[in-house]
């Protein structure tokens, strides 16, 4: 749903049908692109989504704004897909999934972090439970199913750029086009810099635990939401070990680096 700040009023509505959408999906982080002339789309912008699926069908969705339409690309490829029994390291803990009335297990969730590099024409990605960074072209998860390769396409031009050095869930990108991704494993934010192809550590603290949604501002700043997310009752038998009230840290960006506004002209 679309909210106007303005007058706290939705004035747009989307639904996916459920060969977009399936029954065991899970939207989490989403892009956009708002430019009028974004190929592929209706000249509204497009929005791109990810199928975090924790039972194993993760993938992209994409959502032309304009007329509604949504559809899949890289449904189950092995760059979207879950680390296999991934055990993350948490303050120093190795971490196993303990949810109440369950056997003990693993963390299952694939495709989660995303972002645009500011032209719009790449998109960087990982699974939560996998130390890799990938990349595709925007254009191939625009591509519609009337090419009968788009799939297949997609697919061939998936780029690994390696490990990273832990697991990362939520991205987040300045107008220098630095790809910062957040580190719960290491209570860190790191960035991929396009120039050199190398992950580089930004800031880390112990407060940082699990950062989670980050938002940079015209201010310079990223603000980071710190949620604990590993002590979370459905984490831990169902007991809640986070200490209240949460917390919002923010850190300098380097380089001068602020937010992108090219993909919302």
């Amino acid at each position: 749903m679309a909210i106007s700040l303005a007058n706290d009023t939705i004035y747009e509505t989307f639904t996916f049908p459920a060969d977009v959408h399936y029954p065991d999906s899970y939207l989490n982080d989403l892009r956009f692109d708002l430019r009028a002339n974004v190929s592929g789309t209706s000249g509204k912008g497009i929005a791109y989504l990810v199928d975090s699926s924790n039972e194993g069908r993760p993938g992209f969705i994409m959502l032309d704004l304009g007329t509604g339409e949504s559809w899949r690309r890289l449904s189950q490829d092995r760059s979207v897909l879950r680390g296999d029994e991934d055990v993350p390291v948490y303050q120093g803990h190795p971490f196993y999934f303990r949810q109440k009335g369950s056997p003990v297990g693993w963390q299952q969730e694939g495709l989660d972090g995303i972002q645009l590099t500011p032209d719009g024409k790449t998109l960087y990605y990982s699974p939560l439970s996998t130390s890799r960074l990938y990349s595709i072209p925007s254009a191939n998860l625009r591509e519609r199913d009337t090419n009968p390769l788009a799939e297949l396409n997609a697919r061939a031009n998936v780029s690994d750029h390696g490990q990273r050095g832990g697991d990362a869930n939520g991205f987040e990108g300045d107008n220098n086009g630095l790809i910062y991704q957040l580190m719960p494993t290491q209570n860190a934010i790191f960035y991929y810099d396009q120039a050199d192809g190398q992950t580089h550590p930004f800031v880390r603290d112990p407060r940082i635990i699990w950062p989670d949604g980050a938002s940079i501002g015209a201010d310079g700043y990223i603000y980071m939401n710190i949620n604990q997310l590993p002590y979370q009752p459905d984490w831990n038998n169902g007991v809640d070990q986070r200490q209240h009230p949460g917390a919002i840290l923010r850190a300098k960006l380097p380089n001068g680096g602020t937010k992108v506004t090219s993909l919302y002209a």
